[in-house]
C-alpha cells in the first residue's frame, strides 16, 4: 500500500520488460529529471497563481502558463498533494478562463487525470522508455482537490491585455458603452468629411453673364476694426457698372464718417451715404436695408455684412449665376481672420473648422437650405415676388430667411465658389461667447432636430472618449480596436480639418494648442444654447420664439 498522496511509478520498455532489467544509472537520471521538472514547475505554478490572484497577468506569464498546461502530466505524476492542488488550480484556470467568465464555484475541473496513462518520457530507437501511472491513487484525495473551493482568480484571455475579463468585458458590453462607440464612429466619420469635402463648384456661365448692373447694399453701424479696409475692396471691383450704397441711422454714427473718406480717395466710384433712421420692425438692420433699397437702381442687388474684404472679381462671379431664372438667391462662404489675441483666434476656429465645414458636408448631401450675410445676390423681381425687404422686418435669421422665401416659391438657392473673407474681432471671452451662442440658438430656432444633432460635430471630446473606450476594453476586443481605430483616424482628419482652415504652416503649428480648447467650448456653448432663450446683438438684447426665429428686442446691452 502505498502512503497517503503518493503515486507508483514502474518504468518498462517498449517490450513490456520489467524496471529491473534496466540499468540502474538510466533510473537514477530518470527520476533526477523528473524531481527537477516537478520542483521547478511547482514554483512556476505558485508564483502564476500569486500573479493571478492579483490580476497583474503578463504575455510572459501567460506563456509560462501555457506550458503548465502543456505539462500537466508532469504536475499529475509528482509526489505531494500541494502539487496536485496547484495543478488542479490552474489547469480549471485555463478550463474556464477560455471561455472569459469569472467562477467562484468549486473547481470545474471535473476530469479525472489519471483515468489513462500519459507519455513523459523520451523516445531514442528501441530502447525508448516511458513513465506509467499507477491507477492507485486515493480517490478521496483527489475529490478533496476537486471539489474544494477556490477563489475567484482572473486571467486574461488574450496576453495583450493586463485586465481580468477582457473578452467577456465586449461580450457584456453596457448599451451606453455601444451608444459611445457608435457615436465616436459617427463623429470620427463626420471629422473625415468635414476635412476632406470639396468646395462648391458652379457651372461654368458666359462671361457676360456677371457684367449686368449692380447695387451693393451696405447695412452699417458703429465703427469696427478694418472696417474702411473692408469696404474699400468693394470700391475696387473690376466691374463694368456698380452701385454702392452704405447706410446708417444717424449722422454721428461713425461708420459715417469712414463712407465720407471712401468717396474722397475712390472719387470716380458710384458711392451714396444713406442716413435714414426710419424703424420699419424689431430687426434694425432690416429697417436700413428697407431704407438702402428705396435709391437701389439696378436690376442686380447684392447684400453683404460690413465686415467682409472681397476679391476685385467678386462682383462678376457672385452675379454671373443670376442670369439663369431658376436661381433665387446667390450666397456664399467665408473664412475668419482673427483680429486680436486669443480669444479672436478661437473666433476663427468656429468659423474655419466648425461652420464652414459643416456647409460644405450640408452642400455635398444636396441640401441648399442656407442663406449667409456674407453675401446674397438676387434680382429685383425675385426680392419684389417675396414682398421686399419688410417681409423680413421682425426676423432675427433674415439671411437665411432671405434665401429661404424664394425658395418657397421654387427658386433655386445656389452656394458659390466665391470664398471671401470675415473679421473675427472679440477681444475677450464674453463677447466671443455672446455672438456664438447667437448663432447657435438662431440655428435652434430655425432647424431644431438639425441642432440637437450637432454634437456629432465637436471632433475633440469624442476622440478623448473614444480613446478611453480604447483603453478600457483593449485592443484586443473587437469594441476596443473599433473604439482605438476611430479615434486616430478622426484625430488625423481633425489635424487635416485644422491645416485647411490655417492661413500657412506658421499660424497652423501656432493655433494646433487651441483645437481642443476650441470643441470642448464650442460643446459647452451648444449645451448653452439648448436651453436658453435670448441672444445679444449689435448691443440689443432679443428673444428668439418658436420656430420662426422671430426676434423681439428686450433690452440694450452691451455686446456686438
Amino acid at each position: 500500500m502505498t502512503r497517503h498522496g503518493a503515486k507508483d511509478c514502474s518504468v518498462i520498455d517498449c517490450n513490456g520488460k520489467k524496471s529491473g532489467e534496466i540499468r540502474d544509472d538510466s533510473t537514477r537520471i530518470f527520476h533526477w529529471l523528473q524531481k527537477s521538472t516537478e520542483t521547478l514547475t511547482f514554483w512556476t505554478a505558485c508564483v502564476l497563481q500569486s500573479a493571478y490572484a492579483n490580476n497583474g497577468a503578463t504575455a510572459r506569464k501567460l506563456a509560462v502558463s501555457a506550458w503548465i498546461c502543456r505539462s500537466e502530466t508532469v504536475l499529475f505524476n509528482t509526489r505531494g498533494k500541494r502539487c496536485r492542488l496547484v495543478a488542479a488550480k490552474i489547469r480549471g484556470l485555463h478550463t474556464n478562463r477560455a471561455h472569459g467568465f469569472r467562477s467562484s464555484s468549486p473547481c470545474a475541473c471535473r476530469e479525472k487525470p489519471h483515468e489513462e496513462p500519459r507519455d513523459s518520457g523520451r523516445q531514442a530507437g528501441s530502447g525508448a522508455l516511458r513513465v506509467v501511472e499507477s491507477a492507485s491513487k486515493s480517490e478521496r484525495s483527489w475529490d478533496r482537490v476537486r471539489n474544494r473551493p477556490r477563489r475567484s482568480i482572473a486571467l486574461p484571455f488574450r496576453p495583450s491585455l493586463d485586465r481580468p475579463g477582457a473578452r467577456g468585458m465586449t461580450e457584456s458590453l453596457p448599451i451606453v458603452g455601444w451608444a459611445l462607440l457608435a457615436l465616436v464612429c459617427a463623429s470620427c466619420g463626420y471629422a473625415v468629411l468635414a476635412a476632406f469635402a470639396p468646395a462648391p463648384r458652379v457651372p461654368r456661365t458666359a462671361a457676360r453673364d456677371g457684367f449686368e448692373p449692380v447695387s451693393v447694399l451696405k447695412p452699417l453701424c458703429g465703427s469696427e476694426p478694418h472696417l474702411y479696409e473692408n469696404l474699400a475692396t468693394f470700391c475696387e471691383q473690376r466691374h463694368p457698372r456698380y452701385q454702392l450704397l452704405f447706410g446708417v441711422a444717424s449722422a454721428a454714427d461713425p461708420a459715417a464718417a469712414v463712407v465720407r473718406r471712401l468717396q474722397a480717395d475712390y472719387p470716380d466710384c458710384d458711392i451714396e451715404l444713406v442716413i435714414d433712421a426710419r424703424v420699419y420692425g424689431s430687426n434694425l438692420k432690416v429697417s436700413n436695408l428697407v431704407n438702402l433699397a428705396e435709391r437701389a437702381r439696378h436690376g442686380r442687388i447684392v447684400i453683404a455684412d460690413s465686415d467682409i474684404a472681397v476679391e476685385p472679381d467678386y462682383l462678376t462671379r457672385v452675379t454671373a449665376p443670376l442670369a439663369d431664372p431658376s436661381v433665387g438667391v446667390v450666397t456664399c462662404l467665408y473664412h475668419a481672420r482673427s483680429v486680436g489675441g486669443f480669444w479672436t483666434r478661437i473666433g476663427a476656429q468656429f468659423v474655419d473648422a466648425w461652420f464652414a465645414p459643416s456647409v460644405r458636408i450640408t452642400h455635398l448631401g444636396g441640401s441648399s437650405r442656407f442663406g449667409f450675410g456674407a453675401t446674397l445676390a438676387l434680382t429685383r423681381a425675385t426680392l419684389d415676388a417675396i414682398g421686399g425687404f419688410k417681409a423680413l422686418k421682425d426676423e432675427l435669421a433674415d439671411d437665411y430667411w432671405l434665401a429661404e422665401l424664394p425658395r418657397r416659391l421654387g427658386r433655386r438657392t445656389v452656394l458659390s465658389e466665391v470664398n471671401v473673407a470675415t473679421d473675427v474681432a472679440e477681444p475677450s471671452f464674453a463677447p466671443l461667447w455672446l455672438r456664438e451662442t447667437r448663432w447657435l440658438r438662431t440655428i435652434r430656432s430655425l432647424n431644431p432636430a438639425g441642432f440637437a444633432f450637432l454634437f456629432i460635430t465637436f471632433t475633440a471630446p469624442w476622440l478623448a472618449i473614444g480613446a478611453a473606450l480604447a483603453a478600457w476594453l483593449g485592443l484586443a476586443s473587437a469594441a476596443g480596436a473599433t473604439a482605438a481605430w476611430a479615434a486616430a483616424i478622426g484625430a488625423f482628419a481633425r489635424l487635416a480639418l485644422h491645416a485647411r482652415g490655417a492661413a500657412g504652416w506658421r499660424a497652423f503649428w501656432r493655433d494646433l494648442p487651441l483645437v481642443p480648447v476650441r470643441d470642448a467650448l464650442l460643446a459647452l456653448e451648444w449645451l448653452a444654447a439648448a436651453f436658453g432663450t435670448q441672444v445679444v446683438w449689435r448691443g440689443a438684447r432679443m428673444t428668439v420664439v418658436g420656430g420662426d426665429a422671430r426676434a423681439t428686442v428686450v433690452e440694450a446691452g452691451d455686446g456686438r
